[in-house]
C-alpha cells in the first residue's frame, strides 16, 4: 500500500481522556481511556462513547487495547454513528451487541488470553473511514468486569488509534455466526452446533477469521459452499484459548452472491442438563468471525455489521439444501 506524504496538523485535544500526537508526515495517533468507573455485581459489562469531535475525516489503519489484567476479562471496541444511551457510562450487560444506533463497525479489543497483546492491524489495502464529518463518530469500549470493583486505579483500559488520511481501496467490517439455544447433555460423540446464511451482499473479500468458544467447546470451522464445494475459511482447536486473529489459509477467499457460509463448533458437554448458549462465563458460545473488505461504491450494504445466527440443536446442516452434501 503506498500513501502521499501528506503533513497533518498536531492535534491538540482538552477532553482528560483523549489526546493525539504526530507520527512522522503520515501517521495520527489517538489515545483514548476508559474513566474510572465501580460495578457492583460479577459479570457486569461498561461501556463508554467517545465522540471524535476533533478528528474531521479520516482512516483507521490498527489499534492496541491495553488493559488493567487485575480487574477486566476482555475490552471490545469500535465507532458508531450513536449510542444507545446518552450517559458518559452506562451499565451495559444486558445491551452487549446492541450498543450503536445507525452505522457501526466492531474491530480491536482485548482478553486475557489474548497473545498480540492486543494489537489490531487491518488487512492490508482496507481500512476504515471515521470522524466527525463522517457517520461514525463516536468511539465505543465495552469492558466486561469479572467481579465487583471498587477502588479502580485509573486508567483501566487505554486504546491506541493510528490513522493515515488516504483511504485505502477497500473498506472494512466484520462478519459473525452466532447460535442461540443450548448444547443437549450426554451426547457420546459429542455434539455440533451448526450455523449457515447465504451471501447475499454484493462481491466481499474475507481475509482474516477469529473464534471463541467458553468451557465446553473443542473444535470451530469455517467454510464456504459454492456450487456443492466446500473452501475452508480456518479451523482452530477452541480449548486452547489461542483467540487471536488468523489468516486464512490460500489467502484472502472472495465471496459472491449465493455462496453459503458456514460455521460448526464441536462441544463435549458431560454434564446432567443442557448447557445454554449466552454472554456469561457459565454459559456457551460459538463464535465465528470473518475479517471483510467490500468496495466503497457498496458501502451502504455494510453500513452495519452482518451476522448469521440459528437455533440450537434446531437447526441441521444435513436440512438445509445448500449444505447437505456432506450427509
Amino acid at each position: 500500500m503506498i500513501y502521499r506524504h501528506t503533513q497533518l496538523m498536531l492535534i491538540l485535544l482538552c477532553a482528560a481522556h483523549l489526546y493525539a500526537q504526530i507520527e512522522g508526515e503520515n501517521n495520527l495517533k489517538l489515545i483514548i481511556s476508559m474513566p474510572p468507573v465501580k460495578t457492583t455485581y460479577p459479570d457486569q459489562y461498561i461501556c463508554y462513547a467517545h465522540r471524535l469531535d476533533s478528528v474531521g475525516d479520516i482512516y483507521v489503519l490498527s489499534s492496541k487495547t491495553e488493559a488493567d489484567r487485575s480487574a477486566v476479562h476482555h475490552v471490545a471496541t469500535g465507532v458508531c454513528e450513536e449510542p444507545m444511551h446518552t450517559d458518559r457510562t452506562w451499565d451495559c450487560t444486558r445491551d452487549q451487541g446492541h450498543l450503536c444506533k445507525g452505522e457501526a463497525v466492531n474491530f480491536g479489543g482485548w482478553d486475557e488470553f489474548t497473545k498480540k497483546n492486543g494489537i489490531f492491524k487491518f488487512p492490508e489495502d482496507v481500512s476504515f473511514r471515521v470522524g466527525n464529518n463522517t457517520k461514525l463518530r463516536y468511539f465505543m469500549i465495552e469492558i466486561h468486569f469479572m467481579d465487583p470493583v471498587q477502588d479502580l486505579k485509573p486508567p483501566v483500559a487505554n486504546i491506541t488509534l493510528d490513522f493515515v488520511q488516504i483511504p485505502s481501496p477497500l473498506r472494512y467490517q466484520t462478519y459473525s455466526f452466532l447460535n442461540s439455544g443450548v448444547i443437549p447433555a450426554k451426547r457420546k460423540n459429542g455434539f455440533f452446533s451448526e450455523i449457515a446464511c447465504a451471501w447475499t451482499r454484493p462481491n466481499a473479500f474475507a481475509f482474516r477469521y477469529y473464534l471463541h468458544t467458553h468451557h465446553y467447546g473443542y473444535l470451530v470451522e469455517g467454510f464456504l459452499v459454492r456450487n456443492s464445494t466446500w473452501t475452508l475459511i480456518g479451523s482452530q482447536l477452541s480449548m486452547d484459548k489461542e483467540k487471536d486473529l488468523y489468516d486464512i489459509p490460500g489467502g484472502p477467499i472472495e465471496i459472491t452472491q449465493g455462496d453459503v457460509l458456514v460455521a460448526r463448533c464441536l462441544y463435549i458437554n458431560n454434564k446432567d442438563e443442557p448447557v445454554k448458549f449466552g454472554m456469561s462465563e457459565e454459559e456457551e458460545m460459538c463464535n465465528f468471525q470473518i475479517d471483510i473488505g467490500f468496495r466503497p461504491q457498496d458501502a451502504d450494504h455494510f453500513e452495519r455489521p452482518p451476522a448469521c445466527s440459528a437455533p440450537s440443536p434446531g437447526f441441521r446442516l444435513c436440512d438445509h439444501p445448500q449444505t447437505s452434501g456432506i450427509c
